[in-house]
C-alpha cells in the first residue's frame, strides 16, 4: 500500500480494557483468610461437624444453621433460615406420636429460664411421612449487659437410637410371648412330661400325664413333690435303678412298657428320661418324656391284617399303581397310611417304613386332620372328593382328590387319594394377579387419561379418563356411544387420516395433538401418544392423553406477544435506517461546502460507515427473524455501494464474493458490516494506485465448529513494512482491532501476493 494508507490521519486511540486478574480469597474476604488457623479450624468443625447446629434469635427465628441441620432437617440452609422455632411446617410431635407441647419446646424453656437444656427429645413429621427423631441441648445467648438475645441449639438424629428401643422392646413382648407360647405349648402337648430335681423329686407334671394317671384337672397333683423312686408304677417302668445313670449323663429309654397308672387303666408306654446340667457341668435334674402307644400296638396289629390283605392285590395292579407319576396314597378311615406309590415316597423324600402307621396330616408335622379333608368327604358321601389348598408346613399348593374304596357290600374300606404339586402354577397366578393390580394402580393414579380402544369401543380406561371428559366405561359401552363422538369436527380429518395410513400398513406418528369434546360441549385440546397392539382378533389403540388446553392457550398468547414485539421491532429498525440515513445525507451535504481535500475523505468513509449500519437495518427490517441476519445479501449490497461509492470500475477491480448461509445477531452483524465497509474501503482507495487493475476477494464462511471465518484480500501492492497492527496508527486499523475485539474473534494478516485479512470470530447463539 502507499504511504497515505500507513500513516492516515490522527484519529481517537482505542482504549484497550484492562486485563482482569484474579484475586485470592484474602482479595475477597473469605472466611479462610480472615480468620486465624484456630478459628478457621472451629469454623470448620462447626460447619462440618457431625452435630447439626442452629442460632435463633431472641424471636425464635433462625437466622444460622450448619450442613449437618441441613442433612438432619432434610431441608436445604435457604429454606431453613428465617423459620420460627415453632412453624407450623415442623409438625412436632413427641417420640410416641403425640402432640409436643409448645411451652416444652427448647426455645421456650431457654427463653423463659436463660438457663440451658440438655437432651430435649421430640420429633419432626413431614407431610411425606418422613419422621425424623431429634435429641436437642442448647445454651441462651445473652448481651454484655445479661440481656436475652437469642441461644444456639445443637441437634443430633437419634431416629435409629428410637428405632433401636422399640425393636428391643418388641423383641422382650416376642420373647414374653414366646414363652407363653412354649408353656401353652408344653401343657398342649400329648406326650407326658415329668422334671425331676437332682434328688428325683418330682416338680412338675403336665396335663398330657394327668390324663394318663387318670387324675381330674381340679384334683390335686398325687406325684408333685414326691421322689420318683418312692412311686410304684414309676418305679415299674425301670426308672428307679437307672437313676443314677442319669446322675451320669447317660439317657435312658424303654419301649413298650406295661403299666398301670394310679388312678386309670392299663397302658403301653415308651418312655425317654434325659439328664439336665447347670452350667459347669453340675446334674441339675433330669426331664421325663412319657408316650401312651397302646393304641399305636393296637393299630400295628390291625395293619399286619391290612398289609396281608394288600398283599393279595394283582401285581398288575400294583405295577401300574407304581407307574403314575402323580402321588397316590391309600389311607384308612383314621387317616393311616397304608401305603404310598413310588412317587408319593419320592415326593415326601420318605420310605415305607417311616410312613408305616402315621396318619396323613401328620407327614407334613400337624396334630388333626385339616378342616377340609377330601378323604373324610370320600368316606362320608361314597364319592369322590376334591380341594384344592395351600399348606404353609410345606410351602405347597396341592390338588388333591379322594376316591372311596368300596368292598361288595358297598362298605367304604380305605379311600386311594391323588395328589399333585400345583404350587407353580398357583404363585405364576397369584404372581400375575399382583402385577395386573400393581399396573393398575399405577394407571389409576396417573394425572393423564390412559385408554385402550378396540372396534371402536373403549375396553379399559382409568379415574383421570372419566374426569377429564365427563363419562364412564358403561357409558363408553353403550351401543350408542361412538368415540367419534369426542373428537372435535375440526380435528376428525386428522383422526381419520391416522386411520387410513393403519388400514394401509403405514405407521403414523405416535405423538399427535387433537381437540376433544365433551357430552357437555367443553371442548379439550389434548396430546396424545399411542400404540398400536395386538388385541383379541385384531390391532387395538392403548393411550395417554394430556390436557394441554392451559398449556396451548399460553402459547397462544406468547405468539400474539410476540408477533406484537416483531411489529413493533420492525418499525424501530425502520425508524433507525431512516435516522442513519439522514446522518448519511447530512454528511453528504457538509461534504459540499468544504474543500480541504482531507476533511472531505473523512467525512465519505464516516458517511460509508453510516449507510453500512443503516444497511443492517434496512436488512432487520425487511427479515422475518430478528435473531439471525442472512449476511449474503447484505455483503453484496454493500461492496456494490462501496464500488460506487468510491467511482471505482467493475472493469478495472473485479470483486469475488464467496458467502455461505451465515446468520447472526444484531449483536455480530454491526460489527461484521463496519469490518467490511473498512477493509473493502481500504483495498479500494489504497491498493490499486494509478488507476492499476486488480481483484478483490471477499469471503465469509461459517465452520462447523461454531466459528466463522471473514476474509477480505486483494493482490495490490500491500501493506508497508512499517506497519504494525498491535499498535495501529491510522484511525481505520484501529477502528479494526476494535471491531475484531466486539466480535471476540482473532485476527490475522497475510503479506504475500497482495493482502489479506482473515478474521476468525465465533457465531454465538
Amino acid at each position: 500500500m502507499n504511504k497515505e494508507r500507513s500513516d492516515g490521519s490522527a484519529g481517537e486511540k482505542r482504549a484497550v480494557p484492562a486485563r482482569q486478574t484474579k484475586k485470592g480469597a484474602a482479595s475477597r474476604g473469605g472466611i479462610g483468610e480472615r480468620l486465624k488457623p484456630d478459628d478457621a479450624f472451629y469454623a470448620h468443625l462447626l460447619e462440618e461437624g457431625p452435630v447439626g447446629l442452629t442460632s435463633v434469635d431472641c424471636d425464635g427465628r433462625i437466622i444460622y444453621a450448619n450442613a449437618r441441620a441441613e442433612k438432619i432437617l432434610g431441608l436445604n440452609r435457604s429454606r431453613i433460615k428465617g423459620r420460627t422455632y415453632d412453624d407450623p411446617k415442623w409438625r412436632i410431635a413427641g417420640l410416641d406420636g403425640r402432640p409436643y407441647p409448645k411451652d416444652a419446646l427448647p426455645f421456650e424453656i431457654v427463653r423463659k429460664t436463660g438457663k440451658p437444656v440438655r437432651d430435649i427429645r421430640h420429633a419432626i413429621e413431614w407431610p411425606d411421612g418422613r419422621r425424623v427423631c431429634l435429641s436437642i441441648s442448647g445454651n441462651p445467648l445473652k448481651s454484655p449487659g445479661g440481656r436475652f438475645k437469642g441461644a444456639v441449639f445443637a441437634q443430633e438424629d437419634i431416629t435409629a437410637e428410637i428405632a433401636l428401643q422399640e425393636e428391643r422392646s418388641k423383641a422382650a413382648e416376642a420373647q414374653s410371648r414366646s414363652e407363653k407360647f412354649n408353656r401353652s405349648l408344653i401343657d398342649a402337648l400329648p406326650v407326658g412330661l415329668l422334671h425331676l430335681d437332682r434328688e428325683g423329686v418330682i416338680t412338675y407334671e403336665n396335663p398330657a400325664l394327668r390324663r394318663m394317671m387318670g387324675v381330674p384337672p381340679e384334683a390335686a397333683s398325687p406325684v408333685v413333690g414326691k421322689r420318683i423312686l418312692d412311686l410304684p408304677p414309676f418305679a415299674a417302668i425301670a426308672l428307679a435303678p437307672d437313676f443314677d445313670r442319669l446322675r451320669k449323663g447317660e439317657s435312658v429309654q424303654r419301649k413298650g412298657v406295661p403299666w398301670r397308672s394310679l388312678m386309670g387303666p392299663s397302658l403301653i408306654l415308651d418312655v425317654t428320661a434325659v439328664p439336665v446340667f447347670e452350667a459347669g457341668g453340675i446334674f441339675s435334674g433330669a426331664e421325663v418324656m412319657i408316650l401312651d402307644v397302646t393304641e399305636k400296638a393296637e393299630v400295628e396289629k390291625a395293619l399286619i391284617e391290612s398289609e396281608r390283605r394288600y398283599r393279595e392285590s394283582s401285581a398288575v395292579l400294583e405295577t401300574i399303581f407304581d407307574t403314575i407319576p402323580d402321588v397316590l396314597g391309600l389311607q384308612d378311615e383314621g387317616h393311616r397310611i397304608l401305603r404310598y406309590n413310588k412317587a408319593g415316597y419320592a415326593y415326601l423324600k420318605t420310605t415305607p417304613e417311616k410312613v408305616k402307621g402315621k396318619r396323613c396330616f401328620e407327614l407334613i408335622g400337624r396334630d388333626g386332620p385339616c378342616d377340609v379333608c377330601a378323604t373324610s368327604e370320600a368316606y362320608r358321601t361314597k364319592r369322590p372328593a376334591r380341594i384344592e389348598r395351600y399348606f404353609p408346613e410345606i410351602d405347597s399348593w396341592l390338588d388333591i382328590r379322594s376316591y372311596p374304596v368300596l368292598d361288595e357290600s358297598g362298605k367304604v374300606i380305605g379311600a386311594l387319594e391323588h395328589l399333585r404339586d400345583i404350587t407353580a402354577a398357583k404363585k405364576a397366578d397369584i404372581a400375575l394377579r399382583q402385577s395386573e393390580e400393581k399396573y393398575r394402580n399405577l394407571i389409576e393414579q396417573s394425572h393423564d387419561a390412559i385408554y385402550l380402544l378396540y372396534d371402536g369401543k373403549f375396553e379399559v380406561i382409568n379415574k383421570r379418563f372419566e374426569e377429564m371428559f365427563g363419562v364412564g366405561l358403561g357409558q363408553t359401552n353403550s351401543p350408542e356411544f361412538n368415540f367419534r363422538d369426542m373428537i372435535a369436527p375440526q380435528s376428525l380429518p386428522l383422526i381419520e387420516e391416522r386411520e387410513r395410513k393403519i388400514r394401509r400398513g403405514e405407521s403414523p406418528d405416535p405423538v399427535y395433538e387433537f381437540t376433544a369434546v365433551t357430552p357437555q360441549g367443553k371442548q379439550i385440546e389434548c396430546e396424545t401418544s399411542v400404540t398400536y397392539i395386538d388385541y383379541k382378533n385384531g390391532k387395538a389403540t392403548q393411550g395417554v392423553i394430556r390436557d394441554i388446553t392451559e398449556r396451548k392457550r399460553a402459547r397462544e398468547r406468547i405468539e400474539a406477544s410476540l408477533r406484537e414485539k416483531e411489529v413493533m421491532l420492525k418499525e424501530i429498525h425502520h425508524r433507525v435506517k431512516n435516522n442513519l440515513q439522514i446522518v448519511s445525507s447530512l454528511l453528504n451535504l457538509s461534504s459540499t461546502s468544504i474543500e480541504d481535500p482531507r476533511a472531505l475523505r473523512f467525512l465519505q468513509e464516516s458517511r460509508n460507515r453510516v449507510r453500512s449500519m443503516a444497511l443492517i437495518h434496512d436488512r432487520l427490517y425487511r427479515s422475518s427473524d430478528f435473531a439471525r441476519i442472512d449476511l449474503t445479501d447484505y455483503t453484496v449490497g454493500l461492496v456494490n455501494q462501496l464500488f460506487t461509492a468510491y467511482q471505482v470500475a467493475e472493469d478495472r477491480v473485479e470483486c469475488e464474493i464467496d458467502i455461505s448461509d451465515v446468520r447472526v445477531g444484531l449483536d455480530k452483524a454491526v460489527p461484521v458490516g463496519l469490518l467490511l465497509n473498512e477493509l473493502v474501503s481500504n483495498a479500494l482507495k489504497y491498493a490499486f494506485p494509478d488507476k492499476e487493475k486488480g481483484r478483490i476477494k471477499v469471503g465469509l464462511i461459517g465452520c462447523g465448529s461454531g466459528e466463522c471465518v471473514l476474509t477480505v484480500g486483494d493482490n495490490g501492492i500491500g501493506l508497508p513494512p512499517d506497519v504494525d497492527l498491535s499498535e495501529p496508527r491510522t484511525l481505520g486499523l484501529q477502528i479494526i482491532q476494535s471491531l475484531v475485539g466486539q466480535l471476540d474473534g482473532r485476527l490475522e494478516v497475510v503479506r504475500r501476493d497482495g493482502t489479506t485479512f482473515r478474521i476468525r470470530f465465533p457465531l454465538g447463539r
